[in-house]
């Protein structure tokens, strides 16, 4: 669902910063009683940066194209390979900044992505938290080598167990949701490091 002066808003922002992406923020929407672990996750609400040029994006539910950059792109825009299972839109944004392509941020442009129930289920969230981090570190892999991918896992396994044992001392059951999805994204990409491929498979989340 878009909000008001959506439309406006991300074409006046691609145009203001001379974007081959433009991006704008995916509010999450999630059905009443959702879990603990629903709450924490992608789908109640992604990253917001202030708007302007950034480095990457966090999803494509809501983007403008330049023409420039669509004639520039080899067709498929997206990676078919990729299309069931998910991170077709990082590899595309990989393929952009590749090409020299700029990102940028609408923070204006809002839309309102409902989510399904059955996407929800804890399984279907660390599910989906394992198999995107896979595949985006395949991704890296691709485009920047297999250090950067080497460079998140050591920095990121830190950091998780700092927040998990905060969240243990504070009592706080958000944060440790956050830091066991997180946990579970960095097993993802350790995963997407060691194997050859990570094998596309049919959306179940």
């Amino acid at each position: 669902t878009v909000l008001p002066g959506w439309f406006d808003a991300l074409v006046q922002g691609a145009k203001r910063y001379d974007a081959d992406v433009a991006a704008g923020p995916v509010l999450g929407e999630l059905p009443p009683g959702a879990s603990l672990l629903a709450r924490n996750s992608v789908y109640a609400g992604r990253s917001r940066y202030a708007s302007g040029p950034v480095a990457m994006l966090n999803g494509a539910q809501n983007i403008a194209l330049s023409r420039r950059i669509c004639d520039a792109l080899a067709d498929p825009w997206f990676e078919v390979a990729l299309g069931l299972s998910g991170g077709e839109d990082y590899h595309f944004f990989r393929r952009v900044i590749a090409l020299g392509g700029r990102l940028v941020w609408c923070d204006e442009a809002s839309v309102v992505e409902p989510t399904p129930a059955e996407r929800l289920r804890w399984r279907a969230l660390l599910r989906r938290s394992f198999r995107s981090n896979a595949i985006a570190a395949r991704t890296d892999i691709e485009f920047l080598g297999r250090e950067k991918v080497w460079r998140d896992l050591r920095h990121g396994i830190p950091a998780v167990a700092r927040d998990a044992a905060a969240g243990l001392l504070r009592r706080d059951p958000d944060r440790i949701a956050r830091a066991g999805l997180h946990v579970v994204a960095l097993t993802g990409r350790a995963t997407g490091l060691r194997r050859t491929g990570v094998s596309p498979t049919v959306h179940d989340y």
